[in-house]
């Protein structure tokens, strides 16, 4: 039986998986917050995450 509980642990893990692919893709082995914080800025204004922006935009 699936609950609420299970459902938010489920997805929890599900976006864990997708952004450790993600950086995995891009060589970033950063585990720290404050790390991946540097990464995705650096990331952001390259320009590489504009595509996901729109996609997630679109998605509203």
């Amino acid at each position: 039986m699936s609950t609420y509980r299970n459902d938010v642990l489920e997805l929890g893990l599900q976006s864990d998986a997708n952004i450790l692919k993600f950086l995995g893709e891009r060589v970033i082995h950063s585990k720290g917050a404050n790390s991946f914080l540097k990464q995705m800025r650096a990331l952001h204004r390259g320009g590489e995450l504009n595509g996901k922006f729109s996609r997630y935009c679109s998605l509203l």
